[in-house]
Parts: C-alpha cells; sequence; structure tokens
C-alpha cells in the first residue's frame, strides 16, 4: 500500500525546476533511441554487465550461491534468443514467485534500457521495417524480439534465482530473532508476513540488495519521477537506473546488515575478477600493460592489433577511476591538494572524462562533435583518416 501511494504521488507530481529540460530531451531523444537501440537491444552480453556482480559474488559459507542464479540465467539467454516463447512459459511457471517479488519492490517484467524503447515510435518502425524486409514475417525473422526477450527474460530469471538464493539467510536471520517469514493466507497459501514491521524491514532490504546486484533499482521509493527518468535517460546517462544500482551499492559498503556484507562480496568479487583477467592478458596473450596500475585505461584489457577490449561494466570504471585517484595522489600529492590551476585539476578533469562515457548517446555525441575529439581525448576523423 505505501509503495502504490508514492507510486501515485509521482505519477501526478510536477517537476517545475525541470520543465526547462524537458524540451531538449525530447529533441534529442529520437537519435539517442536510435543509437541505444544499435548498442544494446541487439546485445547478447547482459551477463557480463547486468549480470556480473552475481556471476562474481563471493559465496560466503550459508549466504547464497548467485553464481549458480548466474549460471542457470546465462544458459537460459541463450534459449530464448533462438526461442522467444521459452520465457512466456518460464514466466509462466514462475508467476507466483515473480509477484511476491514485485510485492517486495524488485523489479521485474522488464529490462533497462530495452524498457524506454517499448513505446518508442522509431524503435517500433524499426521492428516492422525489419520483419518486412525478411523473406517471411515468421517468428524467426523477429530478430528484435528475439533480443528483447533474451535481455528482459535473463534478468527475470536472475532476479528470480538470486532472490530464491538469499531468501533463506532472510528466513534464517528472522527465526533466529522468533519471527515467521512467510504466513498463510485465507486460501491456504504462503506469503510474505509484511504486517511484521521486523520482517518487512528484512524483505526491504533483501529487495534492495537484488536490484542493485542485477542493475536496477525500486524508482518509486528512490521517488523518482516520471519527469526526471524522461531527462536523465535521454540528456544524460545510457542508462540511469544501472548506474544509480552501482553506486548504490557502493553506499552500501558503508551500512550494517546485510546490505554492507553483500556490498563487501561483491566488491571483493569484482576485484578479483579484475586482477583474475589482468593476469590471463599479461600472460596467456603477452599484453605486458594489461597488469600496470599506472596505465589503468590498459588494466585487465585484452589487446589485438591495437584494439582493446574487455569485460566493460560500471564496475571497471570505477575501478579504473579508483586507481587513476591513488596514481595521481602517488605521483604529485601537491597537485591534487594545491592545483596551480583549479580549471585544470588533474581529479576533475578524471572525473569529468568518466563522466562523459557513460553519457547519454545523442548528448555525448553532440559533445564528440563540439569539442573535436572523444571522451579519451581521440580526435574526431574524416572519412579519409584525418583528424583536420
Amino acid at each position: 500500500k505505501d509503495q502504490q501511494a508514492i507510486q501515485q504521488h509521482l505519477m501526478v507530481s510536477t517537476d517545475a525546476a525541470a520543465q526547462l529540460l524537458v524540451k531538449p530531451a525530447r529533441f534529442a531523444q529520437p537519435a539517442t533511441q536510435i543509437l541505444r537501440t544499435m548498442k544494446s537491444t541487439f546485445d547478447a552480453g547482459a551477463g557480463m554487465i547486468h549480470g556480473l556482480n552475481s556471476a562474481v559474488r563471493i559465496p560466503l559459507p550459508g549466504k547464497g550461491n548467485t553464481f549458480k542464479a548466474w549460471w542457470k540465467s546465462q544458459v537460459a539467454l541463450t534459449k530464448y534468443l533462438v526461442h522467444p516463447e521459452y520465457y512466456d512459459n518460464w514466466a509462466l511457471d514462475n508467476m507466483q514467485t515473480m509477484n511476491e517479488m514485485r510485492g517486495a519492490g524488485i523489479m521485474v517484467g522488464h529490462a533497462e534500457p530495452i524498457r524506454y524503447l517499448q513505446s518508442d515510435k522509431v524503435y517500433n518502425n524499426l521492428k516492422r521495417r525489419m520483419i518486412e524486409m525478411a523473406p517471411t514475417a515468421s517468428e524467426k525473422a523477429r530478430l528484435a524480439e528475439r533480443f528483447e526477450k533474451g535481455f528482459t527474460g535473463f534478468l527475470d530469471m536472475l532476479r528470480v534465482e538470486d532472490y530464491k538464493a538469499l531468501m533463506p539467510t532472510v528466513k534464517r536471520d528472522l527465526a533466529a530473532h522468533g519471527k515467521q517469514l512467510y504466513i498463510k493466507d485465507e486460501a491456504g497459501r504462503d506469503i510474505l508476513n509484511m504486517a511484521d514491521a521486523d520482517v518487512r524491514a528484512k524483505v526491504h532490504e533483501l529487495s534492495a540488495v537484488v536490484n542493485k546486484m542485477t542493475g536496477t533499482f525500486n524508482q518509486d521509493l528512490a521517488m523518482r519521477t516520471p519527469t526526471q527518468s524522461f531527462i536523465e535517460s535521454n540528456l544524460f546517462f545510457f542508462a540511469p537506473m544501472y548506474r544509480r544500482a552501482t553506486y548504490g551499492i557502493l553506499a552500501d559498503a558503508f551500512r550494517g546488515g546485510m546490505r554492507r556484507r553483500e556490498a563487501l562480496q561483491q566488491m571483493t568479487g569484482v576485484v578479483t575478477m579484475g586482477l583474475i583477467m589482468a593476469n590471463i592478458s599479461k600472460y596467456a596473450f603477452g599484453n605486458e600493460d594489461a597488469t600496470d596500475i599506472e596505465k589503468s585505461y590498459k588494466f585487465g584489457k585484452f589487446e589485438a592489433e591495437g584494439i582493446r577490449f574487455g569485460i566493460g561494466s560500471a564496475w571497471n570504471t570505477i575501478f579504473r577511476t579508483a586507481a587513476d585517484l591513488a596514481v595521481m595522489t602517488y605521483a604529485d600529492p601537491e597537485a591534487i591538494i594545491k592545483p596551480e590551476d583549479w580549471n585544470d585539476h588533474p581529479v576533475a578533469n578524471l572525473i569529468k572524462r568518466r563522466g562523459r562515457s557513460q553519457m547519454a548517446p545523442a548528448s555525448s555525441l553532440v559533445l564528440d562533435i563540439f569539442n573535436g575529439e572523444t571522451f579519451i581525448g581521440e580526435p574526431l576523423r574524416d572519412i579519409d583518416g584525418s583528424p583536420d
């Protein structure tokens, strides 16, 4: 009831200060949606972005193994891409659990940034054209729908399996205090005992952990209005919820209870994974700079024919940012504490560069053209390869 009341309030709220940005956001929306479609819709890499934390989280004894949840979801992703109807069948079989999770505040049934495209005219026209261009308008020709189901299905299954993996921990914690997690309803079915304040607090804590671990958060409880969501997604950030979830886990490391434990388990796993990838790149592929922390743009990356690539996520960005700050402070602490020119402060430039890499596609493209260079400082080039 509380969540429903908050949602109703947000739907009628007006962001007076934000209205100035609505028109620019609406102008940027078509280009942003097209670029976002090409970048994320036709992408089978969700397992190593939204699913990264579940995959690398350190499984402490008795605290749930989310790697099994990730692996099961990753296998299902390939099935959904080939047979989209598998997701519909799975969702029907798990409807009761998903409804329970919705009541607890866990986001299921959509995936960012796919959800921004569902009502977008450009994207839906693109899907229609793809079907028209195919030899037959059969299910096999519906490429966009396959990737939609794959992305959404992967995240739904991952959240359901993470929820199941972590729920026993919550149940044991409550039982130790004489509390019951589930009670019977009038039909004799097990339902969450949300009338109990202690149970409600634990379930809310679990929902926050599962949401953030899989790259999202409950927008209603965060008091995020539709106007704010529209502006953020079209003008400022490529994937606002994913970024908020990432930084939310960092904040959870300084809180208590389950949130802190889970944040530390996930961050430890991310750092361990980064070090493993760096050493594989160095010793198996001969990339000597892959373990050089002073060259953070190469750290943990593979390189072939001058092209660097690796597992990309917000966590990689944070890890490299922290490394850059540490190296800069060690090399020249005076430049950090007492810079000669505040307009060219190394930390400000670092944050600006990292922030630019997370911008909404259309805004990022406009800045690239205006500055004549990409966010990493490489000059834009003509068709003939000339930067002039």
